[in-house]
């Protein structure tokens, strides 16, 4: 039997933000070093971890959401103007017909 799991990693200078906080996308990487490294430890091997299951089928998606922050008040907040309207022009742009059936459904965990 393989002894229990536990995987550790300093935080790369690099990795920590302009506010002095580790940066989103490495919270991704973190984690997915931790997942890669506990598959590993459960040796299971590259075929089993795909995104796609033996007959092509899509079977992960990964979809993320990201909100301004007020700094003053440390809650969520509208983007500043020039934000905003710059994420609006690039939605505006984009072809929004073929999303995935998955993207924009409701994430959450079912009450029993």
């Amino acid at each position: 039997m393989k002894p229990s799991f536990l995987y550790c990693k300093s935080v790369p200078a690099e990795w920590v933000d302009y506010n002095g906080y580790m940066n989103d996308a490495e919270y991704s990487r973190a984690f997915s070093l931790a997942t890669d490294a506990f598959i590993e430890h459960i040796v299971l091997d590259e075929a089993a971890r795909t995104m796609k299951n033996q007959a092509g089928d899509l079977v992960a998606t990964l979809e993320e959401m990201l909100m301004g922050i007020d700094q003053t008040e440390g809650r969520g907040a509208s983007f500043p103007g020039p934000v905003a309207d710059t994420i609006h022009e690039i939605y505006q742009a984009q072809d929004n017909g073929e999303y995935i059936k998955q993207a924009g459904r409701t994430i959450g965990i079912g009450r029993k």
